[in-house]
């Protein structure tokens, strides 16, 4: 199904190691952080989902663009890919009821920020990065997506990608979802292990994947199809 032309590998390769080292940099959040320790009684919501902010980083931060040295198109790839890696993207969550109040601060300045973006540089071999010395406060309700008229913000202009750019980024994000599982993996469990490799290792037929996806929309007890959104029907054209 994906007939990547194999010359590509090397492309792939680096695109899928800078997602992969990125794709949650969006986590280095105020909401994010305060729903890891909040008060036992809290229910309150994050206002936006971690890969959202990691877009708005690496896709409207100069500095990080600059540094990371992709060209147009393998920026896009990369981005979008991040932006996609959790199955909640578009995310359908109500928010304007229950949503954590304080403002949210991307902490830009924190050591772990700055270290990972230096590991980074070191593993790619990449300039030094650049050194963020304040947080960033936003206004989050301006980059939150929560329906498909939102998502053309962040939708790159994939109408004029070819087939073989548009496999990539499916190539990316299975990576990275992939990527999540074996980073959770803290205790090495070869259970894991096998499953991302066989994952990683799998080509569905075509029958197969249809199978697959009908099968996923559909409810086990009412039967009922829920029918494809807008973002997945444009990933598949």
């Amino acid at each position: 199904i994906m007939e990547i032309d194999p010359a590509e590998i090397q492309r792939i390769t680096k695109l899928a190691l800078t997602a992969a080292w990125l794709h949650d940099i969006g986590k280095a959040n105020s909401h994010y952080l305060y729903k890891l320790q909040p008060p036992s009684d809290d229910l309150t919501k994050q206002g936006i989902r971690h890969e959202v902010i990691s877009y708005y980083l690496l896709s409207k931060n100069k500095e990080l663009k600059d540094w990371l040295n992709l060209s147009k198109r393998d920026h896009q790839i990369v981005c979008w890919a991040i932006l996609a890696h959790h199955r909640k993207f578009p995310d359908p969550t109500i928010r304007d009821i229950g949503v954590i109040s304080t403002p949210l601060t991307i902490h830009r300045s924190c050591t772990d920020f700055n270290d990972i973006l230096t590991t980074i540089s070191q593993e790619l071999s990449l300039n030094a990065p650049p050194v963020f010395t304040t947080d960033e406060e936003i206004d989050y309700k301006k980059i939150l997506i929560t329906n498909n008229a939102d998502i053309s913000l962040y939708k790159p202009d994939y109408q004029k990608w070819s087939n073989q750019e548009k496999r990539i980024l499916i190539a990316l994000k299975i990576a990275l979802m992939n990527a999540d599982i074996m980073g959770s993996n803290e205790n090495g469990s070869q259970v894991v292990i096998d499953y991302a490799e066989k994952a990683l290792n799998c080509c569905l037929t075509v029958e197969k994947l249809q199978q697959m996806i009908d099968e996923k929309l559909t409810n086990p007890i009412t039967k009922h199809k829920t029918p494809l959104r807008q973002f997945q029907l444009d990933v598949g054209n």
